[in-house]
């Protein structure tokens, strides 16, 4: 993993790179945003200074449009690959990140409601499926959730753990003096298990403390925090 040692925006190199510098307000980011907004909806945009208010504003305007697309899909998509942008260039030095425009990003979210919009189409009865938002949700007062995951590079014939003993010590937690639910979840709200799976794989399988979050899951974590939900077509 690559660490570094200052907090300046990695895109202008001038500003703290808050989260709302790195998605809203760095300028580079701005200029993709005032090709993406709507008509008469640019002040309130840049006006709010709290994140998850932020947030929460823009993917709750059901029927506004931005050149014919939903902007509650629009700015979710927006938001995606402005951060995945960020960590191209951050991480990976890849100098493709520049390729993430405003155009790239619309033409994903049509992507995104054509699918969304076929489906709705295709098949019927059992077959049909619903757009749904799906995050990670805290526990019940007096539960503790512990979420889990595995993961395997079927082309390498890699795991990130022992099925067996996995299965053995899964039963020896369900069998001690306290009551356990098991619940299946969708990946949208198992995301930082999923990540965590992933970045095990090839590793040796004796068992691994984070200290701190690799850097890798802290938006992913954050967002859990947050209580943000991602769309997804549930049958």
């Amino acid at each position: 993993q690559k660490f570094i040692d200052y907090d300046l925006c990695a895109l202008c190199g001038v500003a703290s790179e808050s989260v709302l510098h790195t998605l809203r307000d760095c300028q580079h980011v701005k200029q993709i945003w005032n090709s993406l907004l709507p008509i008469n909806f640019v002040s309130p945009f840049f006006d709010i200074l709290n994140v998850p208010l932020w947030l929460s504003a823009n993917i709750e305007k059901i029927g506004l449009l931005a050149n014919g697309i939903p902007w509650d899909v629009l700015f979710s998509s927006a938001i995606w690959w402005l951060w995945k942008r960020r960590n191209l260039l951050v991480f990976n030095e890849n100098n493709d990140q520049d390729t993430i425009d405003a155009s790239f990003i619309q033409l994903r979210a049509k992507e995104y409601v054509h699918a969304w919009r076929f489906s709705m189409q295709v098949g019927s009865g059992p077959r049909s499926r619903s757009l749904k938002y799906v995050g990670w949700k805290p526990p019940e007062t007096g539960w503790v959730v512990v979420n889990s995951d595995g993961s395997a590079l079927l082309s390498a014939g890699r795991a990130s753990c022992r099925v067996a003993n996995l299965v053995k010590n899964c039963r020896d937690l369900i069998n001690r003096s306290w009551k356990v639910k098991m619940v299946k979840i969708y990946r949208e709200a198992n995301a930082v298990a999923d990540r965590l799976t992933n970045l095990t794989i090839g590793d040796d399988f004796n068992l691994k403390i984070h200290q701190w979050p690799p850097v890798t899951i802290k938006f992913l974590l954050n967002a859990d925090r947050l209580g943000l939900s991602w769309p997804r077509l549930i049958k």
